[in-house]
């Protein structure tokens, strides 16, 4: 099972992280809003990914045992 919480920071970035406590690999599916090209920066397992993306998108996750994700869009 994953638990997600999301926030927004005083300028503007956007952040959703993922707690995967399970023994069991997980994939969830991250839906972001809005409607604009915005910067995203996707840190899982201390791997950072770094993408440009339109809004709204979709970001599916492959979340290992006991891990954490954190998707910053910028």
């Amino acid at each position: 099972m994953v638990d997600s919480a999301t926030w927004q920071a005083p300028d503007g970035r956007i952040g959703v992280v993922l707690a995967n406590y399970a023994d069991l690999r997980e994939s969830p599916r991250v839906e972001l809003e809005g409607g604009v090209n915005r910067r995203l920066a996707l840190y899982l397992d201390g791997e950072k990914q770094s993408r440009e993306v339109e809004l709204p998108s979709v970001v599916d996750l492959e979340m290992p045992p006991r891990s954490l994700a954190l998707i910053e869009v910028k």
